[in-house]
């Protein structure tokens, strides 16, 4: 069983896979927002690399606290690189307070972002918990982080 978010949604809404234990979600390439705690907990694989974990969400601006919190595997999140073309997002808004929190050192994620301009606000604990994160920032025209 599996969950494939098509490519006309623009949001995943708070909370919506919390603790779930589907096996596989298929992210599609619009979404610009990632709600609270959209998969906290969730016990599967996230993609958009069909039989990788690897996610690419070249349109996200928002991600919101908790979002990817304690995620029962390893992933490598990229964040704002078109694969196909190389280019970067503009603006990225949001990087919320434990987006990607992980509480378990059996835990490990990749975390690459790349903007042209602004990255407005990252929030605390961005990569950060007890696993061994790895976090990545490729900027262009000077990008500012607040």
């Amino acid at each position: 069983t599996s969950v494939t978010i098509p490519n006309s949604v623009t949001s995943i809404g708070d909370a919506a896979f919390y603790n779930s234990t589907i096996p596989y979600v298929y992210i599609g390439s619009q979404v610009e927002e990632i709600g609270t705690s959209a998969f906290e907990g969730f016990g599967g694989v996230i993609n958009t690399d069909v039989g990788t974990s690897t996610v690419n969400l070249f349109n996200v601006r928002s991600i919101h606290d908790g979002a990817f919190s304690g995620l029962t595997s390893g992933h490598q999140f990229i964040i704002g690189l078109d694969d196909a073309n190389q280019n970067y997002q503009s603006i990225i808004d949001l990087i919320d307070d434990y987006a990607f929190f992980s509480s378990s050192n059996s835990i490990n994620h990749t975390i690459t972002i790349y903007t042209n301009n602004i990255i407005g606000t990252i929030g605390s604990y961005l990569p950060f918990g007890d696993g061994t994160n790895t976090i990545r920032l490729y900027t262009t025209n000077n990008a500012v982080i607040e």
